[in-house]
Parts: C-alpha cells; sequence; structure tokens
C-alpha cells in the first residue's frame, strides 16, 4: 500500500500529476521539464515540447507592433510580437 504522495502515484492509488508510469509494478517518472518532449506530453508540455499548434492550423504571432507615444515609457510593444517566450 502507498501511503505517501510525491512518488507518481498517490496515497489513493491514482497517477499524480506532471508523473508518467510505465510496466507493472510500475516505475514512475516526473516528465514535466526534463527536457525531453515525449509524444504524450506533446499537446501539454510547454516546457519541453514547445507551444502546441494543432493539425490545420497555422501559428499567428504578431510580427510587428505599434505602440501610442503615451503607452511606450511603459511597454515597448517588442513583448507582443513574436513567438511567445517560455521560461523554465
Amino acid at each position: 500500500m502507498n501511503s505517501m504522495n510525491g512518488d507518481g502515484c498517490s496515497s489513493q492509488c491514482k497517477k499524480e500529476p506532471f508523473f508518467n508510469c510505465v510496466e507493472e509494478p510500475s516505475m514512475c517518472y516526473y516528465y514535466d521539464g526534463d527536457g525531453v518532449c515525449e509524444d504524450f506530453e506533446r499537446e501539454t508540455g510547454v516546457r519541453d515540447c514547445g507551444l502546441y499548434t494543432p493539425n490545420g492550423f497555422l501559428d499567428q504571432w504578431a510580427s510587428t507592433v505599434e505602440v501610442s507615444h503615451e503607452e511606450k515609457p511603459y511597454c515597448s510593444g517588442e513583448v507582443a510580437a513574436g513567438y511567445p517566450a517560455v521560461t523554465k
């Protein structure tokens, strides 16, 4: 019986978030942010796989931005152009 959380299998014997478990008895590992983009996390693993674009869709990031002269000191506009930054 598993009485502790944090190893991939909760005390209620449910798979914990961001863990993947393989084989039986299972070996669980924390996959989010491990630097490996696995197939099962391709749509949700931004840290490992980058932003996901479904088939049939195109990314639509702003290539240029114009900012009001009143807002320039507070918002450069460059923060809104291009592919979004992903930080760890």
